[in-house]
């Protein structure tokens, strides 16, 4: 049986403006939603970091 990661959410506040241009960026690069494009570069920084601490 897998079990399922347990998650956190967090808030974060942007300007209209900001959104847009998320919103612009995550449809150009083929995501569904400002969120979902957000969680992967999120996934991307951690595992640059982990690389960084290893080395």
């Amino acid at each position: 049986m897998k079990f399922r990661r347990r998650e956190k959410q967090i808030g974060v506040r942007l300007r209209a403006d900001q959104h847009a241009a998320l919103k612009e960026i995550a449809e150009t690069e083929g995501y569904e939603s400002v969120s979902e494009f957000v969680r992967v570069l999120l996934e991307k920084a951690i595992k640059e970091h982990e690389g960084k601490r290893k080395s």
